[in-house]
């Protein structure tokens, strides 16, 4: 995305999570908190300007109320009660293998454990190798002794409120890394759930990091 200021000057921002490459953009509008303290600037061939705080804001004021289509608990899911459970919204595209490497490890380090996973965002594609996502993921637990049912892969669902009734399942959010979550985070947030971000060196990698230390937590 980008607006065009007065004069002649071109402004690029967060909403392409990293520099355009275009010679004929003439800035980068970005936070503190989405940057790394020393030479941001490497990264972007705009030049860099920087705001206080994330540099992200959202506004739901103008979103019609929803209401979840669907209800959803742990016994109907063959969760237990006292399961720690692990859940992320992360898109299918940053779970990586290395991702979901750390993931299972994690699961394999939490007795009495699941990890729930809704990758299949309609807002990024309409076409996602589920099987194969699925096979993948099953492999990776299965090398670390986990069972299948310590696995739990949901399809999209309409709106954000069945985003958010989902999201009550879960004792703590995992984020994506290196392609941190922006939008995605503000689900769990929403409902207070315990989230969890790494920070690396670019933007991209910062954005869940930037948002939880705008909000003190």
């Amino acid at each position: 995305g980008e607006w065009h200021g007065s004069g002649r000057s071109k402004v690029g921002k967060g909403c392409s999570c990293s520099t355009t490459g275009m010679r004929h953009e003439d800035y980068y509008l970005s936070g503190q908190f989405s940057e790394p303290e020393n030479d941001a600037q490497q990264h972007y061939t705009e030049t860099l300007v920087t705001l206080d705080g994330s540099a992200h804001c959202y506004d739901f004021a103008t979103e019609e109320q929803l209401v979840a289509t669907i209800r959803v608990n742990r016994e109907n899911l063959g969760i237990p009660d006292d399961a720690v459970v692990y859940i992320s919204g992360s898109n299918f595209y940053k779970i990586t293998p290395e991702v979901a490497e750390v993931w299972t490890n994690i699961v394999a380090g939490t007795p009495n454990s699941r990890l729930v996973l809704y990758p299949f965002n309609p807002n990024w594609s309409s076409n996602y190798a589920v099987a194969a996502f699925q096979k993948r993921l099953a492999g990776s637990f299965a090398r670390h002794g986990l069972s299948e049912e310590q696995l739990i892969i949901l399809d999209c669902v309409p709106n954000r409120a069945d985003v958010l009734e989902r999201l009550k399942l879960g004792d703590v959010y995992l984020d994506s890394y290196p392609f941190a979550g922006a939008t995605s985070l503000l689900d769990p947030l929403t409902i207070g759930l315990s989230t969890v971000a790494m920070g690396g060196s670019t933007f991209r990698s910062r954005m869940g990091l930037a948002l939880l230390k705008e909000l003190q937590i």
